[in-house]
């Protein structure tokens, strides 16, 4: 069994930060085939988070049902699916649910709070905040916080055992044994809260625009993370988002989103949260296959985004969250940004601002300049041509203001006077028979 590195982004043959392949077993036939993870245990340990969690993600991604016993270490996902593509699948649930957003190191940790609000906390570089990521998986990790005993079963085990107040120290040592890592590193982040200082912000060189931009996008992010379990409905920014997101993730599966633009504006415009809405939107309704989508479904970006210069921000900073979860798509960009412009969808005066101004609160500093010079090419095409019509449009406005004169000899002092063009002298027709014709 090899191993392999736990970001794949990085190439580095020493990175220390590995875990085990991916390794399957298909089992059964017909509609009663299934995939077994053989050894998610282990990899669920490297990336020190309870196997249950990308098991349910891979569910949650494939649109299969899942199989999760604890006990007899067995994760299984309906349907008939490779390593490799088990592989690919959990590489997009260590980007969403393991590397810290910052730094990109994998050494953090997730909590959830009595407000039902999932936290990251990195012990590489001292970031802490939401996790800022839309999934449906988020249900089920509230539903099943990391630091419970809910994953490892220990809790049952213990109320079998007939053990009482007197043995926590017993069901203690057997939490750290089942999942030693993890207390490990929960340990670690009682640490930073006490003697760490808060890690000092980076100065940001965004304009006061943009940085109010970017920070409503993390504010939506935080928003996003903590879907709500709950039927309350009470008017936070969070649950607005989290309604919001609800809704348009309905629409998706009765594959009537594009039908009914008017019917997602308006629950935005009722959750007051129409400038955000793209980010929602762009997380729900695109994948891979972005440029094809972005066709598919102009006329609700068009519904927001239509002189909506706050709006066309907040859908260019999610893309650049898009592209941070999906980079493959970073090759790309340029045309991605070139399918906004065709579309309509943002503006040429919005996108060339988003280029002189990187954006290094959403997607960190360098993926931020990666972005921006897969989209040099395009936003210096977007100059050229505006240069060109503004020099177009000059030189017909001169024209239009140059008056055809003429030197006359009969003005009364002498000198210029405006030429009228005289009326071209009407042909003469042609006698015809009408009968003729």
């Amino acid at each position: 069994m090899g191993t392999v590195n736990i970001n794949r982004n990085v190439t580095d043959m020493f990175y220390r930060y590995k875990m085990p392949k991916v390794v399957v077993k298909v089992e059964g036939k017909g509609n009663g085939i299934k995939t077994r993870i053989v050894n998610m245990s282990e990899i669920a340990k490297a990336l020190v988070r309870p196997p249950s969690y990308p098991t349910k993600f891979f569910g949650c991604e494939l649109g299969a049902q899942t199989t999760i016993d604890n006990k007899t270490d067995k994760y299984i996902v309906n349907g008939s699916f490779t390593s490799d593509k088990l592989q690919d699948m959990l590489d997009v649930f260590i980007q969403k649910f393991v590397l810290c957003p910052k730094c990109e190191n994998p050494e953090t940790s997730l909590t959830v709070d009595k407000k039902n609000q999932i936290n990251q906390r990195c012990m590489a570089c001292g970031y802490r905040g939401p996790l800022t990521v839309v999934h449906k998986l988020t249900q089920f990790v509230i539903k099943n916080p990391p630091n419970s005993l809910a994953d490892n079963g220990a809790g049952k085990k213990d109320k079998k055992g007939g053990k009482g107040k007197g043995k926590k120290k017993d069901s203690d040592s057997e939490e750290e044994k089942v999942n030693g890592q993890h207390a490990q590193y929960q340990d670690a982040d009682r640490e930073v809260d006490q003697e760490s200082p808060p890690p000092v912000a980076e100065s940001d060189e965004v304009d006061d625009e943009w940085g109010a931009v970017e920070d409503e996008a993390d504010q939506v992010g935080e928003a996003l993370s903590s879907v709500s379990i709950s039927g309350d409905a009470e008017k936070s920014t969070e649950e607005k988002m989290n309604i919001f997101f609800n809704f348009v993730e309905n629409k998706k599966k009765g594959g009537s989103v594009a039908a009914q633009s008017k019917d997602l504006y308006a629950e935005a415009e009722r959750l007051d949260i129409v400038d955000k809405a793209p980010i929602v939107l762009a997380e729900v309704l695109l994948t891979e296959n972005v440029i094809k989508e972005l066709g598919s479904y102009r006329i609700v970006f068009l519904r927001f985004t239509n002189q909506n210069k706050r709006a066309q921000r907040s859908l260019l900073l999610a893309i650049e969250m898009f592209i941070k979860t999906n980079i493959v798509l970073l090759p790309k960009t340029g045309h991605i940004l070139k399918c906004l412009y065709d579309h309509d969808i943002v503006d040429e005066e919005v996108l060339i601002g988003w280029q002189t101004k990187a954006s290094k609160k959403t997607v960190g500093k360098e993926l931020s300049v990666q972005i921006h010079a897969k989209a040099e090419p395009f936003i210096k095409w977007l100059q050229e041509a505006e240069e060109e019509s503004d020099s177009e449009e000059e030189s017909e406005e001169e024209e239009d203001d140059e008056v055809a004169l003429e030197f006359s000899y009969q003005a009364g002092s002498g000198g210029l006077t405006e030429a009228k063009a005289k009326p071209a002298p009407a042909e003469e027709e042609d006698d015809f028979d009408i009968d003729a014709i």
